[in-house]
């Protein structure tokens, strides 16, 4: 069975909140009974749906149709799962106190695992030359930051650790900063920066922060609203979803500002410049631009 950590209760709300308010946007049918099979959004990535299911987890094609499945490991549990535009999968996943990284091929058939020692992943994503970048919490450890380390790290997609950044003592947070609560997008690549959302602490310690491509930490945002960081344009513009609709990030005044973007369900990520919603009452996917350059 996939054991995932349990959904925050801001999560809840917003799942249970928002009806639908469709508008005749682009939207596809998936081959799925349900896209929130375990009351979980699915997650979106490169045109690929990744739904959260008993057992494991569907992938599904930009097609709507099944691509595969991947299994839930046995006396594991898969916390996140990252789909490259080659169909190529990742997934962070842990066994009591070991953890590693999953690779599939597009076919479901597993290419290889990535230890990753004392180090547990807790959200992956590919980056456009196919090597990964993961957050995560160093073993099990909680508690102040007495024990440093970093939290972001780089992977080639054979094995090969290309960098780590982020040290944790530049948070002030008991709660470790990357633990993870839930699938969330919690880590994106997009116009040459890494995006990270960092739900651990109360709300006014949960940031979103971003590098460039080396490492190199280029700003952090407080999201004090509720809702997190959940689409990632191809330009690089954060939306979150919160209780009063959709938010963009305004990098200058460190604002998330609401647009006028009506709702199609769950936010679940983006696609170029359009936002991507899923339906929680049936098995669509709606896309609709932003208006927001």
């Amino acid at each position: 069975m996939l054991k995932i950590a349990a959904t925050s209760a801001v999560s809840i709300f917003l799942l249970s909140t928002f009806a639908p308010a469709f508008d005749g946007a682009a939207d596809i049918r998936y081959q799925a009974d349900s896209l929130r099979p375990l009351n979980m959004p699915p997650t979106f990535d490169h045109g690929y749906l990744a739904i959260y299911e008993r057992g494991g987890i569907g992938i599904y094609a930009p097609s709507g149709s099944l691509q595969c499945r991947i299994p839930s490991p046995k006396q594991g549990s898969i916390t996140s799962v990252a789909i490259d535009s080659d169909g190529t999968i990742a997934a962070a996943a842990s066994f009591g106190n070991a953890a590693a990284v999953w690779l599939w091929n597009s076919g479901g058939s597993n290419i290889r695992v990535i230890n990753t020692a004392e180090y547990s992943p807790s959200y992956v994503a590919f980056a456009p030359d196919g090597s990964l970048w993961m957050t995560g919490t160093h073993g099990r450890q909680t508690g102040p930051a007495t024990n440093d380390y970093p939290i972001l790290r780089h992977f080639s997609r054979e094995g090969e650790l290309l960098g780590a950044y982020l040290r944790r003592s530049s948070f002030r947070t008991e709660r470790e900063p990357a633990e993870c609560i839930t699938a969330l997008p919690a880590i994106r690549v997009a116009n040459g920066r890494i995006g990270m959302y960092f739900p651990g602490g109360s709300k006014n310690q949960r940031v979103w922060v971003e590098a460039d491509l080396n490492g190199k930490e280029l700003g952090r945002w407080l999201v004090n609203i509720d809702g997190y960081p959940a689409a990632v344009t191809e330009t690089g513009a954060v939306y979150t979803r919160g209780i009063g609709g959709i938010h963009l990030l305004d990098r200058a005044t460190g604002k998330w500002t609401p647009v006028s973007i009506a709702p199609l369900g769950d936010l679940v990520g983006a696609e170029g410049e359009s936002l991507v919603f899923a339906d929680p009452s049936s098995p669509h996917v709606y896309r609709t631009a932003t208006t927001v350059r």
